[in-house]
């Protein structure tokens, strides 16, 4: 089994992009956490390897695609938040920002589109009732 190192900051391997899409680290993390026998005994292996694909799985099972994304909400970059976050200390402010970019802070989402709906990260980005 693959050892996770969950204090590991997944935006220090994506190059500047978003951890989500970037991270070589959190995409192994995921399968590594995520592939397992079902209750049933079947096996649910996800791979990387299916093109436009973050996560696949494929078997009698059906078809999976899944995506990834941050379920932290930062707030640093939200203008109606600044004075509130100002108030806090840099230091804790960005030990905040590095539990928010461990893998405890993310989690997998069915990544594709039904009858050309959002998938359910998408909907929850853009929604102003759930404000992600």
């Amino acid at each position: 089994m693959q050892r996770i190192d969950t204090s590991f900051d997944m935006r220090l391997d994506s190059k500047d992009r978003d951890p989500d899409g970037a991270s070589p680290t959190l995409r192994n993390y995921h399968m590594a956490l995520w592939s397992k026998a079902l209750p049933s005994g079947k096996r649910f292996d996800l791979v990387d390897t299916k093109r436009r694909a973050y996560l696949y799985h494929s078997s009698d099972l059906g078809v999976f695609y899944l995506s990834s994304d941050s379920i932290i909400h930062t707030y640093h970059s939200w203008p109606s938040m600044q004075p509130v976050l100002c108030q806090l200390p840099d230091s804790e402010k960005k030990h905040f920002l590095h539990l928010a970019y461990t893998i405890g802070a993310f989690i997998v989402f069915p990544g594709d589109q039904v009858e050309r709906q959002h998938t359910i990260n998408q909907a929850r980005g853009i929604s102003k009732v759930i404000r992600d």
